[in-house]
């Protein structure tokens, strides 16, 4: 079984950023993953993975609270 954290969204210097990165334990790495559908940047969410999808959990990004969306 292949372990791993996901990194979806950071406020930095007051800019929200969209980024997806994969971290690796085995080979101690930050891996960026590049998507299509990648929604708007976002803070302060919560997320989980669902198979091939990640499920994003509430969240600022600067224009009011999200609710729950799905990136696949």
């Amino acid at each position: 079984m292949n372990f791993f954290k996901v990194s979806f969204g950071v406020l930095q210097a007051s800019k929200f950023f969209n980024q997806l990165h994969i971290y690796s334990p085995e080979s101690n790495r930050w891996t960026q993953v590049v998507t299509d559908n990648c929604p708007d940047g976002i803070a302060g969410h919560g997320a989980t993975i669902v198979g091939d999808c990640m499920v994003v959990f509430g969240g600022y990004h600067g224009h009011g609270s999200r609710s729950a969306f799905t990136v696949c």
